[in-house]
């Protein structure tokens, strides 16, 4: 979904320093954790959205939020590479609020959330279409117990979709600004394939002028190591 499988992202060069090693290893393992809670969620939507018995909604807004979270680990991890002020990273921006909200939520139970009958871990709202019968509808999924209060559902920013689930958009009261009370999740996405393609194109540039080697990292990254009862035991 995000970088291809030539991109040097997979096969960083020796050449860099373990830092910068580090870093876009990181970068590209923060984006898979996104990419996998998107595909869930995408799943999960359309389960709700085509099933009628369907109803895990814990799972729905953990994988909702587990993209809000990682996207903005991403850009803080992106920004230890020192970026310039034009860099596109710079887009997800909007992220950062939303998702310190989220974090510090219990702060705003009393004050906010209660007051104006919000549930405490958000709604989510989308558009799903069903392709086999041509049929769109709006769906909104709210977690917890409604007590009161309203939850409009706004038209999506383009309303002849053709995607089985669209404008995915996550909401939660906190915030004090109307409008950065929810985030797209859809543009989110959107942004980070930007962005990451447009890193992709310079880190493979940097790598050819430098004359630098891709390197194999298969038996270095992501391992599982186990251990046999006995070696523990043997240990102790």
């Amino acid at each position: 979904m995000f970088f291809p499988k030539d991109s040097p992202i997979w096969n960083v060069p020796r050449n860099f320093n373990n830092r910068s090693i580090k870093i876009l290893d990181s970068l590209r393992f923060t984006l898979q954790m996104i990419e996998h809670c998107y595909l869930c969620l995408i799943h999960e939507l359309k389960d709700l959205s085509f099933q009628e018995n369907t109803r895990n909604y814990p799972k729905v807004f953990h994988y909702a939020w587990s993209i809000i979270d990682y996207a903005q680990r991403f850009s803080n991890i992106y920004k230890n590479l020192n970026p310039p002020e034009d860099s596109p990273i710079f887009r997800i921006n909007y992220v950062y609020n939303f998702r310190c909200a989220f974090q510090h939520l219990d702060k705003n139970i009393d004050n906010r959330i209660i007051p104006n009958e919000k549930p405490i871990y958000g709604a989510l709202r989308w558009a799903a279409f069903n392709k086999f019968e041509g049929k769109r509808l709006y769906c909104l999924a709210i977690s917890g117990i409604m007590l009161g209060g309203k939850h409009p559902i706004s038209d999506p920013r383009n309303e002849n979709f053709t995607n089985d689930i669209n404008e995915i958009i996550l909401e939660l009261e906190p915030m004090k600004r109307e409008e950065e009370n929810e985030i797209n999740i859809s543009k989110l996405i959107d942004d980070l394939k930007d962005i990451t393609k447009i890193f992709d194109n310079h880190l493979k540039k940097e790598v050819t002028s430098k004359g630098y080697v891709l390197s194999d990292w298969i038996h270095k990254r992501d391992i599982l190591i186990k251990f046999p009862e006995k070696a523990w035991k043997k240990k102790k």
